[in-house]
């Protein structure tokens, strides 16, 4: 039986005897990933979207301002794709990122002595972890949609005949569908675990395998990611500083998580 406590345990353990040090491997990582989102985001918001909207407003209050981009439909357009487009990008980028990330955690609680490198494993598998991350959000997206089928029939059926009783049951299927979706997205956590232990395992045979590993254990993964809640609270507090500490300890534990659910052993100490 999986023992919360004993994954935290060993988590804590293998941080200590670490080195580099995790909190170091996590600093770079960090600024590879958020730091570097945040740089993208700032410089293109400057030239695109975001600029030609604030220049809507300006505009709006200020008569001798020209912003002609501001009428001009297919400007507005082409901004925004742009803008989803550098999202998309950075997405799989994030999701490589996290790849190198969860394989550094891994061989951690493995007391396997991972170092800086490991934060670019990613990058030697990247096509199965894109395709990987293609296909996890097709899934979540279509279950998604299923899930809410309750929320749409209800709100239809609420705007057509004004009844407040179907208007309460549009809310509760909204409730159930956001349910639904937080469940696919617990099947497919162990997705990136199968593609780091498993290299000649394809993007769809990890996805099947976390799918299949994680039956009855959606609900012990859940209480382990709210055993975690107050941490994340304390980072958010400490504008993420804690995180150096915090994220290498959460990620080690999730480790923890998959050593035992898939191969029913923690790491030997």
């Amino acid at each position: 039986m999986f023992v919360r406590s004993e994954a935290k345990r060993r988590a804590q353990s293998a941080q200590h005897n670490a080195r580099p040090a995790p909190a170091l491997v996590t600093l770079i990582y960090l600024l590879l990933t958020m730091l570097v989102y945040y740089i993208v985001i700032m410089v293109y918001s400057t030239t695109s979207a975001v600029s030609i909207f604030s220049n809507a407003f300006y505009d709006y209050g200020n008569s001798y301002y020209n912003a002609p981009d501001m009428y001009d439909p297919a400007a507005i357009l082409g901004a925004l794709g742009g803008f989803f487009i550098i999202m998309f990008i950075m997405a799989l980028y994030m999701s490589i990122m996290q790849y190198g990330y969860y394989s550094y955690a891994i061989r951690l609680a493995r007391k396997e002595q991972p170092g800086y490198g490991n934060l670019f494993d990613g990058f030697y598998k990247f096509g199965k972890v894109i395709a990987a991350t293609i296909l996890e959000a097709i899934f979540i997206f279509l279950w998604t949609l299923l899930g809410m089928i309750p929320f749409f029939v209800f709100y239809i059926l609420a705007l057509a005949i004004y009844s407040p009783v179907f208007l309460f049951l549009a809310v509760l299927g909204y409730i159930w569908g956001v349910i639904f979706a937080c469940i696919i997205l617990y099947r497919y956590r162990l997705t990136l675990f199968f593609l780091i232990d498993n290299p000649d395992m394809g993007p769809l045979q990890a996805i099947t395998a976390s799918k299949t590993a994680m039956k009855g254990h959606k609900w012990t993964l859940f209480v382990l990611d709210l055993s975690f809640l107050g941490w994340h609270i304390l980072c958010a507090l400490t504008l993420y500083i804690l995180s150096l500490w915090v994220e290498p300890y959460y990620t080690a534990t999730l480790a923890n998580f998959y050593n035992y659910t898939v191969h029913g052993t923690y790491c030997i100490d």
